[in-house]
């Protein structure tokens, strides 16, 4: 095929694309605030994959990994090998060492790469390690490099910078487009961050190459310093999203707040408060991040202080909280880990909120539904459910399985059926 042929392909499927692609439709304003919204505000930890049995056949794997505890993973390099290295990200490696890949809406097509390729670069932090691990991520970038806004460093890398002239810190001049360097320097009683005032990427000079303002303050908490992605372009005082066709926003409010398991929990403290945390169905691996639902106080467990409001467009204006303020219930799994829970989220929430819920997990220990256990005293509250189509029920801790254990689950079953009616779908799970 000649070039004017490849030219008339693309210009095909980009004018079908521009038809038939719910995203590619949308005006660009709209498109970049998506873009803005996936690609920015993280912190992306660089490293390799180093090791002499896997180097023997395959190139050197330079990795991005998204970390959402802002913790660069442990780093290991070698400067010998002369092979090319490819750059990817991946999501950080959850507690079931499952990947998810944050950036696979730049696979989807051609034109979604062309549009946001570089904006992964462009939009978030990248902490380098050491020195290694910089030179050899320089090579791979390429022109692409160019791209790249924010770097943060440590003061174990940049301690050796005690030179103007250092081979090591001219590397960064490397980064043309770079606005912004985060040193962190830790101790056992103060922690400073050097913050770049000035960058100068233009040819070597006597002067120094960074200009650092110095500030100390306590102990970084990492909670507290959350990179905020650059502001899209102003497009009027219109909202894009609200001048979409109803059945586009509803397409839309579908892709943002279905999909979830809610786990509801309670806190151990004298004053009863509960709160939400957010898992993907149908796995049971968290997103490390918190919501705010309707009547809500959602909080993360356990090792996740990051938080990320996935529920925030909920707060963007009156008219998105009145048209989808109920959708997180309607289109996700809401879990429950315990009786006490249970009534008092009955009790909080209100008749709005408990009959638009479809599906509810739940447990019971021995398999007998007794109301000791929660899906024995969920029969007894499942009438206030009016909307209830699908109950999953794990059971635990059975030892000795056995024909009476079957016929408490089918028991059980029957109770359910018999509350919310023959079309409820109950499935038990073992764990």
């Amino acid at each position: 095929m000649s070039d004017w042929g490849i030219h008339d392909a693309f210009t095909a499927i980009t004018q079908r694309n521009q038809l038939a692609s719910p995203l590619l439709r949308l005006p660009a304003e709209l498109r970049n605030k998506i873009y803005f919204h996936i690609f920015g505000g993280k912190y992306i930890s660089i490293w390799f994959r180093f090791n002499e049995r896997y180097e023997l056949e395959n190139p050197v794997v330079c990795r991005g990994y998204i970390s959402p505890l802002d913790a660069p993973g442990p780093v290991t390099s070698s400067r010998k090998d002369p092979r090319p290295a490819h750059f990817e990200y991946h999501e950080n490696k959850t507690i079931d060492g499952i990947l998810s890949h944050t950036f696979a809406l730049l696979k989807v097509c051609r034109q979604i790469n062309i549009e946001a390729c570089l904006l992964p670069l462009n939009l978030n932090v990248f902490n380098i390690p050491n020195m290694q691990v910089l030179d050899r991520w320089i090579d791979t970038l390429g022109p692409k490099i160019a791209a790249v806004r924010t770097v943060r460093m440590y003061h174990r890398t940049l301690k050796y910078y005690k030179r103007e002239n250092d081979e090591a810190m001219k590397r960064l001049r490397s980064f043309t487009g770079l606005r912004r360097l985060e040193v962190w320097v830790e101790h056992d009683r103060v922690a400073e961050k050097l913050e770049v005032v000035e960058c100068k990427n233009s040819q070597p000079s006597s002067t120094p190459l960074f200009t650092l303002r110095h500030t100390e303050t306590t102990k970084p908490d990492m909670q507290t310093h959350q990179l905020t992605p650059p502001r899209p372009p102003a497009v009027g005082t219109a909202s894009p999203l609200l001048l979409l066709p109803p059945e586009l926003r509803n397409e839309i409010y579908g892709y943002v707040f279905s999909g979830r398991r809610i786990l509801v929990c309670t806190h151990a403290q004298p004053r009863q408060e509960y709160y939400a945390d957010i898992y993907s169905l149908p796995s049971s691996v968290p997103f490390a991040s918190s919501v705010d639902l309707p009547m809500i106080s959602c909080d993360n467990r356990g090792n996740f202080k990051k938080k990320s409001h996935t529920f925030a467009l909920l707060k963007v204006c009156r008219q998105i909280n009145t048209e989808a303020r109920l959708l997180p219930w309607d289109l996700s799994a809401i879990q429950f880990s315990n009786t006490s829970t249970v009534a008092l989220w009955l009790e909080t929430v209100g008749p709005e909120v408990v009959g638009k819920v479809r599906s509810i997990i739940t447990f019971t220990r021995n398999a007998r539904g007794t109301a000791d256990y929660t899906a024995g005293y969920l029969i007894t509250r499942m009438q206030e459910f009016s909307a209830l189509k699908w109950v999953g029920v794990k059971v635990l801790e059975i030892r000795d399985f056995d024909e009476n254990v079957m016929q408490d689950l089918v028991d059980l079953k029957r109770r359910m059926k018999e509350v919310a009616g023959d079309a409820l779908e109950v499935v038990v799970h073992w764990s």
